[in-house]
């Protein structure tokens, strides 16, 4: 499922990097409360605070709730203008 924005689909799958995921699931994070992850990806930018992340974290996230939403295809990663 997608969702255009401003002329663009975006994808309810958004990736998220550690300490967002960390945020959004108790706070803790270890073997009993590990998020599922992606091998073999390339950098994301995390859809909820905008940074890097090469984490592999995806979440099923309404693109319009979300402050930097993956457009699909993915963006190139321009690390040097993250927040």
């Amino acid at each position: 499922m997608s969702v255009e924005i401003g002329g663009r689909l975006y994808s309810w799958t958004q990736p998220q990097c550690e300490r967002c995921w960390a945020e959004r699931n108790g706070g803790e994070y270890g073997p009993w409360n590990a998020p599922v992850r992606v091998r073999d990806h390339a950098a994301e930018r995390c859809a909820f605070c905008g940074y890097p992340t090469w984490a592999g974290i995806f979440v099923r996230v309404d693109p319009r709730n979300v402050e930097w939403p993956t457009s699909e295809p993915a963006p190139e990663l321009d690390t040097e203008n993250a927040p």
